[in-house]
């Protein structure tokens, strides 16, 4: 899937061998334009000429040239096999401006390719297994390319000594991963890539910043009362849980129950919402979840009795938030509640309408509070990424 350079026009390349290509409207929205031609086999990559009327897929063995206007192929390219009984995937591309296909393919090898002649200008083994992402600067001067082997490496054009051509050669290479790399993007000097090990890299030749995954607890035990919230994308769920007469048994064993654990209450999100986290106090008198905008408070009347329990859903609880909250936690004595963001950390006395009574400026924007412990209302200790 690519964005042509006027962003007007999307491009999807699907396992059958179509290439479709959608309007992006100003609202955001898709129309369908067209399609190209079918092709034997599916497309595994693809990209744009930065004229718009130039498309370049990759499938197995090959890349094929497109002519957008009229739909149909008007070249190919046999990329070759490292190996002759092993099919060569084609799984990223780009073109230049000046009409210089650049490919990662299945065997480790960056290509560059003359699209005018079809013919190769040069190719390198710079990774040692397959080419899933590469990326040019915007001067078109530089190329970064990675993959399976998580290696980032780096491609300049420089000038020939002994004529006008320019050639692409190896320049730097640097290590910033731990696992498969699947995208990344130049922007600025600065190279940002993200892949299976879940970390967020902005590398360069002279800086490294990695940024960890927010982990979210999806479990919240309220041990006074006995009740278990669980923490969806799309709602949580309030659980009473089950009893045993037995304090103790056998290593690894459940112990025997006397009573079953009880689905009590649910909590959604609105319709194209999601729940980025949620608190139980110890008590399971309160509830608090919230979502990208807003943070929501519910007073749980009698937990234990009647099922499902009321829910008294407070209207505008903290007016002051500063939203996203990336944690909500309950004191021990649920008598407060700490709302945890970017920003600051904020401390809410609870009541009918939640008073703030103290806020706490993070040392950096940038850095993301990870672990948070409030005690029984004196202490608040916290670890961020720095």
């Amino acid at each position: 899937m690519a964005v042509n350079h006027k962003r007007a026009h999307i491009a999807v390349g699907t396992e059958e061998g179509y290439v479709c290509i959608f309007e992006i409207e100003h609202s955001g929205g898709l129309n369908f334009y067209k399609t190209l031609d079918k092709q034997d086999g599916r497309i595994l990559s693809l990209a744009w000429h930065k004229d718009g009327k130039i498309i370049v897929t990759g499938s197995t063995d090959i890349i094929k040239i497109w002519d957008v206007d009229s739909g149909h192929t008007i070249d190919r390219i046999l990329v070759g096999r490292a190996e002759k009984q092993k099919e060569t995937l084609v799984w990223c591309l780009a073109i230049t401006n000046d009409f210089t296909i650049i490919s990662g393919d299945s065997s480790g090898r960056t290509s560059f390719w003359d699209l005018q002649t079809t013919t190769q200008i040069s190719s390198f083994q710079a990774h040692s297994a397959d080419v899933l992402t590469l990326s040019l600067t915007d001067d078109e001067e530089r190329c970064i390319t990675s993959g399976v082997d998580p290696l980032l490496m780096e491609f300049t054009r420089v000038s020939h000594s002994t004529s006008k051509t320019r050639k692409w050669v190896k320049s730097t290479q640097r290590t910033s991963h731990t696992h498969d790399v699947r995208a990344l993007v130049f922007a600025k000097n600065c190279t940002i890539s993200g892949g299976i090990d879940t970390y967020l890299v902005f590398s360069s030749s002279t800086m490294l910043t990695k940024h960890f995954p927010k982990q979210y607890s999806a479990l919240h035990l309220s041990r006074s009362s006995g009740h278990l919230l669980l923490n969806y994308k799309s709602h949580v769920d309030l659980w009473r849980l089950g009893s045993t007469e037995l304090e103790y048994g056998a290593l690894g064993k459940a112990l025997p129950l006397r009573s079953k654990p009880l689905h009590i209450a649910q909590v959604k999100a609105k319709r194209g919402s999601t729940f980025t986290c949620a608190a139980l106090s110890d008590d399971c008198k309160w509830l608090a979840c919230s979502s990208l905008v807003k943070v929501h408070l519910y007073r749980i009347q009698d937990p234990d009795g009647t099922i499902p329990p009321v829910l008294q859903k407070l209207m505008r609880p903290f007016t002051d938030a500063l939203v996203p909250v990336t944690s909500l936690l309950f004191t021990a004595d649920s008598s407060k509640l700490a709302l945890i963001s970017a920003q600051c950390i904020q401390i809410w006395k609870l009541d009918v309408t939640p008073i703030l009574i103290h806020t706490f400026n993070t040392i950096s924007a940038t850095s993301s509070i990870h672990l948070a412990c409030v005690s029984s209302g004196h202490y608040l200790a916290t670890a961020d990424s720095r």
